[in-house]
């Protein structure tokens, strides 16, 4: 677990390296990105969460698993929306 934590603490770091490098309107498009990204987890989980606690549906770990795909898809619709708004 340690090595875990090891590694995302690096991840964020690189990223925060990787974001001081960019320019102010590539720096503004991912900011944006990934205030998308995170409202679209939040309101996934949120909803996923109310549905599994009403006993509608059940979550395992496979919905969980496709989290971070999610994130991902979430952050490029981002990456779009924010170039085709800034160019």
């Amino acid at each position: 677990m340690f090595i875990n934590i090891l590694l995302g603490v690096g991840a964020m770091l690189a990223h925060k390296r990787w974001l001081g490098k960019l320019d102010e309107m590539q720096r503004q498009i991912q900011l944006e990105a990934m205030a998308f990204a995170l409202g679209t987890l939040w309101l996934t989980l949120g909803g996923l969460l109310i549905l599994n606690t009403a006993e509608i549906i059940h979550i395992n770990h496979w919905v969980i698993s496709l989290l971070p795909a999610l994130a991902g898809l979430s952050m490029l619709i981002g990456n779009l929306i924010g170039f085709l708004r800034l160019r």
